[in-house]
This record gives C-alpha cells, sequence and structure tokens, in this order.
C-alpha cells in the first residue's frame, strides 16, 4: 500500500503534516475526515531521504521511560506543564529531554499534548496519539497513559519471548558460517597444497573443497563487496512500497515462517484494538490505528478493509467475516463481544489466544529446522572428512600396493 505524505487543516485551520499509508488518495481523504482532517495536499513518498533512512529511531525502551514520566506526572496531580518541566530538568538522557522540551513548548504554546505528539509521528506512533486524544475529550489522560504504559510493557516482553526462540537457530547457524569460512580460509589451503603436490588422482570431495577455498582466497573482497551491495540494495529496495510488498508477500507465502510471521501481527493487533477500545476511542479510529501497527506491509493492507466496512454500515463480525483471515472461534467471540457490548473483553481473549499459539507455532518451527540443521552440520562434516583421508585412503593403498 502506499505512503502519503500529506497536508491537511483540523478544523480551527491550523495545518496538519504528517503521512499515511493508503490505496489512494480519495481513501486518504476519507481517513483524515475521520479524524476531523480536510485533505490539502498528498504526495506519494515512495523513497526514503538520506537523512530519514540512516537516521537512528526512538527507541521502544526510551518510549517506555516516556510514558512512565508521563504517567509520574498525573499521579502527582500537579499541571502538566510544570511536571514536564520538572522531569525534563532531571533527565540525563538527551534525546528523551529534547522530546519533553519539544512538548513543553508546544503545550506552553496553547497546543494540546495530542497535537504536539501527533508533529512527532518519527517517535509517537499513531495509536500512541489517538489514546492521548480519547483520553483528552474524556477526561481521562490520566487512564489513557496507564493503558499506554501497560500495552508498551506488554509489546517488550512478547518481543523479548519471540526473540529468546530464535537465539538457539541463529546461534547454530552463526557458528556453521563461522566454522565454514575458517576451513575454507585457514585449514584447506594448507592441506591442499600437500595433496596437490602428491602423485594420485585426488577424489571428488577434495576437489570440490580446493576449488571452494581457491575461490574463497582469491576473489574474497569480491565477494564480501557483493554481499554489502546485496545488503544496501534490499535495504533500500524494501524501504519502496513495492519492495516491502514484495518482500512481505514472500515471508507470507514460506510453508513454516508464513504462519508465524501472520500470528505475530495479529496477536499485536487485536492487543492494540482491545487497549484503543478500551480507552474510549471511536470504533472506526480504533481499527485504523490498529492496522496501522501492523508491520507486515501486505497484512496490513488486508486489514484496512475492516475499517472501510465499518464506514461503510457493515458490523465488525460481517467485516472479518468477508475479510476470511480470521479463525473462525476469533471471528465468533468478536461478533459475541460486539453483540452483548462487551468488546473490550472479547478482543482480550482473542489477543490471549494468540499469545499462547504464537510461541506452540515457533515450537512447530523449531521442530522443522532443528533436524535440517543437524543435517546441514553432519554434511558438512561428511564433507571435510571425505576430503581430508579419501586422499589419505589414495595413498596408503598405493604404497600398499607397490
Amino acid at each position: 500500500m502506499p505512503v502519503f505524505k500529506f497536508r491537511a487543516l483540523d478544523h480551527l485551520a491550523q495545518e496538519k503534516i504528517g503521512t499515511f499509508a493508503a490505496a489512494d488518495e480519495p481513501e486518504l481523504a476519507h481517513f483524515l475526515s475521520l479524524q476531523g482532517l480536510t485533505l490539502v495536499e498528498a504526495q506519494q513518498a515512495l523513497l526514503p531521504g538520506w537523512k530519514e533512512l540512516f537516521q537512528p529511531k526512538f527507541s521502544e525502551q526510551k518510549l517506555r521511560d516516556f510514558t512512565y514520566l508521563l504517567k509520574l506526572v498525573y499521579v502527582s496531580g500537579i499541571s502538566l506543564l510544570s511536571g514536564l518541566q520538572s522531569i525534563m530538568e532531571g533527565q540525563r538522557d538527551p534525546e528523551i529531554r529534547d522530546i519533553i522540551k519539544q512538548l513543553h513548548d508546544g503545550v506552553e504554546s496553547g497546543k494540546s499534548l495530542s497535537e504536539c505528539l501527533e508533529e512527532r509521528p518519527a517517535v509517537f506512533p499513531e495509536y500512541y496519539v489517538q489514546m492521548v486524544r480519547a483520553g483528552e475529550a474524556s477526561g481521562t489522560l490520566d487512564k489513557s497513559v496507564e493503558g499506554l504504559l501497560s500495552y508498551l510493557e506488554w509489546q517488550a516482553d512478547f518481543t523479548k519471548t519471540v526473540r529468546s526462540f530464535f537465539v538457539y537457530p541463529l546461534t547454530i547457524l552463526s557458528i556453521l558460517i563461522l566454522l565454514g569460512g575458517v576451513l575454507v580460509i585457514f585449514v584447506f589451503p594448507g592441506l591442499m597444497k600437500v595433496f596437490s603436490k602428491l602423485d594420485v588422482a585426488l577424489p571428488m570431495p577434495t576437489r570440490i573443497l580446493m576449488g571452494i577455498s581457491a575461490f574463497a582466497q582469491h576473489y574474497y573482497l569480491l565477494l564480501g563487496g557483493m554481499a554489502l551491495a546485496a545488503f544496501v540494495v534490499i535495504k533500500l529496495w524494501s524501504r519502496t512500497a513495492e519492495g516491502r510488498k514484495w518482500l512481505d508477500g514472500l515471508i507470507l507465502a514460506l510453508p513454516v515462517v508464513g504462519p508465524l510471521v501472520l500470528k505475530i501481527n495479529l496477536s499485536r493487533y487485536f492487543k492494540t484494538l482491545a487497549t484503543l477500545y478500551a480507552a474510549g476511542l471511536e470504533i472506526q479510529q480504533t481499527f485504523m490505528a490498529a492496522t496501522a501497527v501492523v508491520s507486515n506491509q501486505v497484512l496490513r493492507e488486508r486489514l484496512a478493509a475492516v475499517p472501510r466496512a465499518i464506514a461503510g454500515g457493515e458490523t465488525i463480525h460481517r467485516a472479518m467475516v468477508n475479510l476470511g483471515m480470521f479463525q473462525g472461534l476469533v471471528v465468533e467471540m468478536v461478533g459475541m463481544g460486539e453483540k452483548t457490548n462487551n468488546l473490550d473483553s472479547a478482543l482480550l481473549r482473542v489477543c490471549s489466544i494468540y499469545d499462547r499459539e504464537v510461541p506452540e507455532t515457533i515450537k512447530k518451527v523449531f521442530a522443522v529446522i532443528e533436524p535440517l540443521t543437524v543435517v546441514v552440520m553432519g554434511g558438512m562434516v561428511l564433507l571435510v572428512l571425505l576430503a581430508i583421508f579419501l586422499p589419505i585412503y589414495s595413498i596408503v593403498g598405493g604404497i600398499h600396493g607397490r
């Protein structure tokens, strides 16, 4: 889905500048109108600038730290301006201190906190801004900030759980690559010099490793340069709408990894829905903001059909049924929650289902990866042994024959 840079006006005729993913300009104008904005100008962003590409992002840890400090301000009962001034003076992290200063200056000039946050999309995600705006509208900003902090902590724990499962396979893969590099570059050249001087016919495994070793020694700079160039090209291409969509579609099509990526994104999606809905956000904005949290571009484009269907008058249950990418149990739970006016609890139960399924799916992935790792390691060891001992066996056999 293309990403648009836009200029819009709010109800006070104040200009808003930002970015948003939409199928086309009419859809962008429709989504902005749901937020009380009138589209003035839009331009599709194809490639990021070099400054945006290599600029470090505001980390999730720092966002949690900032949210915790903001929560302390509301718990203490002091005014927002005084609280921001206090935590700015006592903050040691220069990046957080700079953000707090910008927010302080914006609030002091008469802007709301959500408006100040919205002006910094690289720091504050869309769901963050929407929850703060909902809290300001309902007069429960303290509860919105507390909900944001709980959500960010859940997201950190969830990410840590997923990453911990990948430590073992990534470690094994790194060891295999390192071992192969050491053997090819340092070990085999010395052995091959000895074998090449002997008057024996070298077996196929030995000739294969000799060829690989010679190629790696002569062209290691070329190989390194090609790998670096490929990484940069893929990185740049993945920042375009077409490249990102193609890569994300390829990931989803993988037989084992695709279902895992789907469940990870849906777990985050439903958790965001539950958090935003509980904060009192309007239903269409809730689904729009939750869709923006999904990292896979193909999934995000498909999930964007849900708020469009709701805007067209369909129920949430019917919109999910028509989308056809959710489990039957999930759809029925959401439909029941919608009918009984208990949608927040239903969304939380759905999120818990995906939270349980993600570790189970990861275990299934490892059940496939571990045997493959053993086969690859065994193949490497077998090739090395054959390459070394077959020539020795030939030499010994020749001596006995004489």
